[in-house]
């Protein structure tokens, strides 16, 4: 339940952040970013742990759901790390400005494949 409410803290903060001229960002909205796709990779780990649909297993992850899930998550894996390094040196860098927006993309897309394919948030 605290994931739950964790990741939607940080995903309704991100929300608000996508709408902010990229080009006056702060180290406050990169952690943020950065925070929300780690909520969102809890997210997608923990699915993709899960046994695959077709045997007795009641609950189970979905084979399409997942490879949006993994498609997403690697990206986003990146651009997080991108974000990371290319913010240590300046939030204004056109480098830190472009990978805050692989990451928020990537969390968005994480939390399309979420409500698309009923993967409850912080399981």
């Amino acid at each position: 339940m605290r994931n739950l409410i964790i990741s939607g803290l940080l995903a309704a903060s991100l929300a608000g952040c996508a709408t902010l001229d990229t080009a006056a960002l702060t180290t406050t909205q990169v952690y943020v970013a950065a925070q929300a796709f780690d909520a969102a990779e809890v997210t997608a780990t923990n699915y993709l742990n899960l046994p695959p649909c077709g045997g007795a297993a009641t609950v189970c992850r979905n084979q399409v759901a997942a490879a949006a899930i993994v498609s997403a998550t690697r990206g986003g894996y990146k651009a997080r790390q991108a974000l990371v390094t290319a913010c240590a040196a300046s939030v204004t860098a056109a480098a830190c400005v472009s990978d805050y927006a692989a990451v928020t993309a990537a969390v968005n897309g994480l939390q399309s494949a979420f409500t698309t394919y009923s993967i409850a948030k912080g399981s």
